[in-house]
């Protein structure tokens, strides 16, 4: 995909450059036929995105296989894998990471790795989350067993509410 050679310009904002049009460019010289303006390039990626991540979303809640086919899902797969990934920057023991020439060549690596604040709000809300799923599976008898009283009663009203109508 002509976008690895600019995965790190699509990312950082404001750049000044219109990546969309040098990889429009590099399309219409790599592609015969190819017409399309990079204004399309770039819905059109937009598009295929959104879906992607609302597939990958889907799957991460049910667990299921994936949803959609899409012949560029499996390129997204790819590309995030080769991605910048969060990793732990506190060294395993004290002696590991004192290097200093270590710090100079990692530190811009690092702020590239860094967790955003968005990622920090998902990892909370879905730590919230997990929590209050855990106290409704942990009450999920007593919810049953009181959704099951309730029926009984329901019923038990509806007995004697025929018997009364039927009086009258």
């Amino acid at each position: 995909m002509l976008m690895y050679e600019y995965s790190n310009v699509f990312y950082c904002e404001n750049s000044g450059i219109n990546t969309w049009l040098k990889l429009q460019a590099k399309m219409v010289a790599a592609i015969r036929g190819f017409d399309r303006s990079w204004e399309s390039c770039k819905k059109k990626y937009k598009v295929i995105w959104t879906e992607y991540k609302n597939d990958k979303r889907a799957n991460e809640i049910s667990g299921s296989d994936r949803h959609q086919e899409c012949k560029w899902f499996e390129q997204l797969d790819i590309w995030n894998s080769t991605r910048a990934c969060v990793k732990n920057q506190i060294p395993a023991s004290s002696t590991e990471g004192e290097d200093e020439n270590d710090e100079d060549k990692g530190s811009s690596a690092l702020r590239d790795r860094e967790v955003t604040p968005k990622q920090d709000k998902k990892k909370k809300f879905q730590d919230k989350l997990e929590v209050i799923l855990e106290k409704v599976v942990s009450n999920s008898s007593s919810f049953l067993t009181t959704f099951q009283e309730s029926t009984t009663l329901l019923k038990n009203m509806d007995r004697h509410m025929a018997a009364i109508l039927e009086k009258l």
